[in-house]
């Protein structure tokens, strides 16, 4: 599951590139996983799976110079849990 919710944010700060042309900002994410919380503020993992999303990542924040303030929000709390588990 840690993947996919690395996916997930890949996939967000990849549509704001895209699609709201952002470059040179600092993005706030909120996510309800302590663990890509962690790996992301780290910018390392030594688990197989989720070094390549990272690196991925890292390419995006970089190639756009785009700044990711990550945060966490409990579960009950995440505004768009909702949407997604209806």
């Amino acid at each position: 599951f840690n993947s996919l919710e690395l996916r997930s944010i890949i996939h967000a700060i990849e549509w704001r590139v895209r699609h709201l042309k952002e470059h040179h900002v600092r993005i706030f994410h909120l996510t309800d996983s302590y663990i890509c919380m962690s790996i992301i503020s780290k910018g390392r993992s030594s688990s197989r799976m989720l070094k390549p999303l990272l690196r991925r990542l890292a390419a995006i924040l970089l190639t756009f110079d785009l700044q990711l303030i990550i945060s966490h929000v409990e579960s009950t709390e995440n505004p768009t849990d909702h949407d997604s588990r209806a």
